[in-house]
């Protein structure tokens, strides 16, 4: 991890701004599944990829929010600064993190589907990129849920914008790639698959 800043914005929200390497996989579902086993949820957020002096890095941040909890806000912002700067290690499976809080579930896809699930998926063929936007209902864990998907199937995050407006639909956009770009048209397939046809 390059960068780590924390810092509460009011009683409710916290400002959180991450910097990793771009090669480093799967840092979204690790950061989406420590902030979710704390009992916070992205309300909002930015991922963009810069570039200084040759090299690639992910610049991430987010406005986070409670969704339950007793704790102060002091507590909770001292929390996750220890844990994001143990959990950002490619080494810790998401998964693990996730047990560490059995109470608590991630919602699955047919959940998400079925509380209305609108998407678009568009191709940049110049880029070799996918634009993948979704509006849902917003729920606790869905990052954590969306996010899996693209770690399963070794999607890169070039680009993301996540914002949920105040009727709580969440209007989330992505724009992916994969590191073989000859691939970009099984990247379309995979995610209409996962979204038409993994329903049980």
């Amino acid at each position: 991890m390059k960068q780590f800043e924390c810092y509460s914005l009011s009683e409710k929200n916290i400002y959180l701004k991450i910097k990793t390497e771009h090669t480093e996989k799967g840092t979204l579902y690790r950061l989406a599944s420590a902030i979710f086993v704390l009992g916070l949820d992205i309300f909002s957020g930015e991922i963009k990829t810069i570039n200084e002096n040759n090299q690639n890095y992910s610049e991430d941040t987010f406005i986070l929010r409670f969704n339950e909890s007793s704790q102060s806000l002091n507590e909770f912002s001292y929390q996750l600064g220890i844990l994001m700067e143990s959990l950002l290690n490619r080494e810790i499976e998401p998964e693990k993190i996730l047990s560490t809080n059995a109470k608590k579930k991630v919602p699955t896809l047919k959940e998400i589907i079925e509380s209305g699930f609108d998407y678009i998926i568009d191709e940049n063929k110049a880029k070799n990129q996918i634009l993948f936007y979704f509006e849902t209902l917003d729920r606790s864990g869905l990052l954590v849920s969306m996010a899996k998907f693209f770690y399963d199937n070794n999607i890169n995050i070039i680009e993301a914008k996540i914002e949920t407006e105040y009727n709580n639909i969440a209007k989330d956009t992505f724009i992916l790639e994969y590191e073989n770009k000859e691939s970009i048209k099984h990247l379309k397939s995979q995610l209409e698959k996962y979204i038409h046809h993994q329903i049980p």
